[in-house]
């Protein structure tokens, strides 16, 4: 146990220093790097600014629904998307790197080739989620340091969810070829529409692809159950299937991996 924590502090400071070096080297400009960062933290407010609106002309309250609510939606799926894509931003190009041949780079790297693949890269305006998702995270909390505390815990485990839910649709590059379009349209635009609205508005149905094939569920509704104070069940269930995702990122890249054939690209049948 105490060599599997230790490994997990090794990947945990490998990432941290990627991380450190992405941005050294992206923000030579810092004009450019604060100015997509203010963007990002204006167009989320804007967003919310439009439900501010809303809630007014309906008297505070839609189907049980308050403005409260929706800032919640607005703080841990935003900073899980900012910790995705500023930490792993390489994800944006795993179906290029897989099909192009371009995960040489990393198998020759000390660390797992996944990994250093995923921190290859950081997109710099996603620290306007982070900062945003922060912002709302402390509104929400009252400023009470145990609920804000909590709110953090949940973001990186829905983090690491989003992570690897962004990643598992990409590996299917392996098999399937160059997926960069599809898998975008399906993160980018279906899975992150999902987790900013309020479970309330989306029919049964829905419900049941958002606990399966579009799990945007677990990423935004479940750990704002479980910040706003719902059974600890919740928690359990929200733990298991990040573990659980994890488990079949891994498993899915070990299993691609070995149709990769370098620059060549992936055996096309």
């Amino acid at each position: 146990m105490l060599r599997v924590f230790k490994s997990i502090g090794t990947y945990l400071k490998y990432i941290v220093l990627c991380v450190s070096l992405n941005v050294r080297s992206s923000i030579s400009n810092k004009k450019s790097f604060i100015i997509q960062t203010v963007s990002m933290f204006i167009n989320n407010y804007v967003f919310l600014l439009f439900w501010q609106i809303l809630f007014n002309n309906k008297g505070g309250s839609i189907n049980n629904t308050t403005m409260d609510d929706i800032i919640y939606l607005w703080s841990i799926p935003t900073i899980a998307f900012g910790i995705c894509f500023f930490c792993f931003g390489g994800v944006e190009n795993l179906c290029r790197d897989i099909v192009d041949g371009n995960l040489d780079v990393y198998l020759t790297k000390p660390k797992h080739s996944l990994i250093s693949q995923l921190t290859s890269y950081s997109v710099l305006s996603a620290m306007g989620d982070l900062l945003f998702g922060l912002v709302c995270g402390v509104i929400v909390s009252r400023f009470n340091i145990l609920k804000f505390l909590l709110i953090i815990l949940l973001s990186v485990i829905a983090g690491i969810a989003f992570v690897c839910i962004n990643v598992i649709v990409r590996l299917l590059s392996f098999w399937f070829g160059d997926l960069t379009n599809s898998t975008k349209r399906y993160t980018s635009t279906v899975l992150v529409t999902l987790t900013i609205y309020p479970e309330q508005m989306f029919p049964k149905f829905l419900k049941i692809m958002m606990y399966t094939v579009i799990p945007a569920i677990y990423v935004a509704h479940i750990p704002v159950r479980i910040a706003k104070g719902e059974t600890f069940l919740w928690f359990l269930i929200l733990l298991a299937v990040t573990v659980l995702l994890v488990i079949i990122t891994f498993w899915m890249y070990s299993k691609g991996i070995k149709k990769y054939e370098g620059n060549s690209g992936v055996t096309r049948r």
